[in-house]
């Protein structure tokens, strides 16, 4: 984008809606402002929520420059909601990077990686073997709960083995979401789940 050096300026501008705008703008060009990555980023760490999140949608608008930069503002507390947001918005473009954060070691960033990402068909499969897993060894109860009910409301064929499996856990609610799972696949008789 030729024209972000003019606009470079205005997102550290002294004023909160030049700055917010600015990022609202430099998004707005999406790949074509690759560039403004590392300063939209410093723009996430603004103390005014509305530029905060303003560069985060940015960041996601100019795509693969701006998707590792959101993976990191994952891992701040300050930042993971409205960064999760903004990769959740990337559609096809992030869901391989996102699958990354289900290894995370914060049971915070796995949990809300399964709360606020819905991957499409072509990275539904390797989401649900994912998930799966998650659902099967991870050590925090509410990333299990989560990871279940993703599984269960994933329409994936993909996730039927792992919906049977959870039919076996000691875990109540797991057993539960992979009984839902399984009674709301048209393909599955009642008589599958006794």
């Amino acid at each position: 984008y030729e024209g972000y050096r003019d606009q470079r300026p205005d997102v550290i501008d002294d004023d909160i809606v030049v700055r917010a705008n600015a990022a609202r703008s430099l998004g707005a060009h999406g790949p074509a402002a690759a560039a403004a990555a590392d300063d939209l980023n410093r723009a996430a760490d603004d103390n005014i929520d509305a530029v905060r999140g303003a560069a985060l949608v940015a960041l996601a608008r100019i795509g693969p420059a701006g998707v590792p930069l959101l993976l990191e503002r994952v891992r701040d507390p300050a930042t993971r909601a409205a960064a999760f947001t903004a990769l959740a918005a990337q559609e096809d473009e992030a869901y391989p990077a996102l699958l990354v954060l289900l290894d995370q070691p914060s049971w915070h960033v796995r949990y809300w990686t399964l709360k606020r990402v819905r991957p499409a068909p072509p990275a539904l499969e390797a989401y649900v073997d994912a998930v799966a897993r998650l659902v099967a060894e991870d050590p925090s109860e509410a990333v299990r709960h989560a990871a279940a009910f993703r599984l269960c409301t994933s329409g994936s064929e993909a996730a039927l083995p792992h919906l049977r499996a959870a039919l076996d856990s000691p875990d109540a609610l797991v057993r539960a979401a992979g009984a839902a799972g399984l009674a709301a696949d048209s393909h599955v008789s009642v008589a599958a789940l006794a």
